[in-house]
């Protein structure tokens, strides 16, 4: 198979000359790769998507069936290196077959702790698919190990084949005149302003499908996710526009949950809710740059969502009887005191994250807990008069 190297950059894509390919590989703003170079990184996915002493672990049935053949029939296609994440390097992967292009994601790590996080995330993919389906995670096809040429002095590559999210978008905040604001990165360079419609749905989604994919049962929920690292993404506009999630670092439940029984599933569900509503509020100007704190009014969607995923749990999940309504009552009794003092048994799980993220939400936990108040208040002024509901014993 013909193969052209590209990478895609803020003026549209464009082939690799010989000096391009000679360059250090980037591990991130800043980290060149003293032994690997760009060239090393287009061979190895050349490799992995075409070489058949590469020993591939399928997925999924259809990578053997559909696939692996389609490959050995193609005549051209191309690489594309698209970015640089915290621990991953994304590729997309295009062929020609029978008439019609064919798109991939070739997600590769080369450090060891990008190694660990994506055999995790293949695994916990893979469980959370079986065990609910749904759309809102890509789907994945393929892994392997790509070694490097016998005698070369460098390290090898993990490396997946996955769906390729057509018409999605990563995005990020950016801070005009002391305010937050969504900026949906199109391809080609083009970035574009969140209307106030997306800047909710985006929130509002993201909630729902952490909801969605939290165990009531179990407590185990999605954890070590980060827009600053463009976890979360986009697809559509206004309205109509929904939100993927394209890693699961971890799947797991808070630390003092973990192995519980006889728990009231209440405790856990607040403590899920609120680390929710507080994540989703860090982020970094184009995902590296300074960190941004996102407005007061990204809370209101947050509830809205958590509270769409609760009415949209399967009935069947162990007959939790836990739904919206039930939920807010119970929220609707903390103060923001109360809401800080589980905040502090929150905070130190995130003590082996990034430290300047950690040091803005303590500063801004004060602020933080005395808006959600406001909007659960707000939340429950628009639905009905406040329940009371007897209150758990919290952790």
């Amino acid at each position: 198979m013909k193969i052209r190297y590209r990478i895609h950059g803020l003026n549209g894509d464009r082939e690799l000359g010989a000096a391009d390919l000679a360059a250090p590989f980037m591990l991130g703003p800043g980290r060149p790769h003293p032994r690997v170079s760009v060239g090393d990184f287009f061979e190895a996915v050349k490799d992995f998507v075409t070489a058949d002493y590469v020993l591939r672990e399928p997925l999924s049935p259809a990578f053997k069936r559909e696939m692996l053949p389609a490959l050995r029939g193609a005549g051209e296609g191309s690489i594309r290196m698209e970015k640089h994440g915290a621990f991953y390097h994304i590729a997309c992967f295009e062929w020609a077959y029978q008439g019609s292009e064919r798109r991939f994601a070739v997600v590769s790590a080369l450090e060891e702790a990008g190694k660990r996080f994506l055999a995790e995330d293949v695994r916990n993919i893979g469980r959370l698919l079986k065990e609910r389906g749904g759309d809102d995670l890509p789907a994945l096809y393929c892994m392997a190990e790509v070694r490097p040429p016998a005698g070369l002095d460098r390290p090898g590559w993990t490396m997946v084949l996955a769906e390729w999210l057509d018409g999605c978008h990563e995005w990020h905040h950016t801070v005009e005149e002391e305010a937050s604001r969504i900026l949906i990165w199109e391809r080609i360079g083009a970035r574009r302003y969140a209307d106030e419609a997306e800047y909710a749905a985006i929130y509002r989604g993201i909630a729902r499908l952490l909801t969605l994919r939290y165990n009531p049962v179990t407590f185990e929920r999605i954890d070590l996710w980060h827009h600053a690292a463009g976890d979360f993404i986009v697809c559509g506009t206004g309205d109509e526009l929904r939100v993927k999630l394209t890693t699961v670092r971890r799947y797991a439940p808070m630390p003092f949950f973990a192995g519980e029984r006889g728990l009231d599933p209440r405790v856990p569900l607040v403590y899920f809710f609120l680390e929710s509503a507080l994540k989703t509020r860090c982020d970094r100007c184009d995902g590296v740059g300074e960190l941004v704190w996102a407005n007061d009014d990204a809370l209101g969607p947050t509830l809205d969502g958590f509270c769409q995923g609760l009415e949209e749990w399967n009935p069947d999940r162990a007959g939790v009887p836990l739904g919206s309504a039930d939920v807010m009552g119970l929220l609707e009794q903390f103060s923001a005191d109360e809401f800080h003092e589980i905040y502090d048994s929150l905070l130190p799980l995130y003590e082996g994250g990034d430290p300047e993220e950690l040091e803005l939400m303590q500063t801004r936990l004060p602020q933080h807990c005395a808006a959600l108040v406001r909007s659960i208040q707000n939340a429950s002024a628009r639905s009905r008069p406040a329940v009371g509901q007897e209150r758990p014993a919290m952790k």
